[in-house]
């Protein structure tokens, strides 16, 4: 699932139209610098570290108890309230 991980003034995090971040609480501690946008994906881990989309699907939609998920970043779009994106 896709997500915009944003740390400007204070952590957002965004899927498509929506707020996310009362969420995914789980990641509320990124370890990147105020000012930083990244875009990325979600996606619960199966026991054999694998992507569950299954499981990331149904945790989203779901407000019951869900796994935790794991972000990775595939782009910097701000760093240091910067815009980066066109650089190589």
């Amino acid at each position: 699932m896709r997500l915009i991980v944003s740390n400007m003034d204070e952590l957002n995090l965004y899927t498509k139209n929506t707020n996310a971040t009362a969420k995914y609480p789980e990641l509320h501690n990124p370890p990147i610098p105020k000012g930083t946008i990244l875009d990325g994906e979600i996606v619960v881990l199966d026991e054999q570290g694998r992507a569950d989309f299954e499981a990331t699907n149904a945790g989203f939609r779901s407000n019951k108890k869900r796994k935790p998920v794991v972000f990775t970043a595939f782009d910097i779009l701000y760093h240091r309230g910067l815009d980066v994106t066109g650089l190589p």
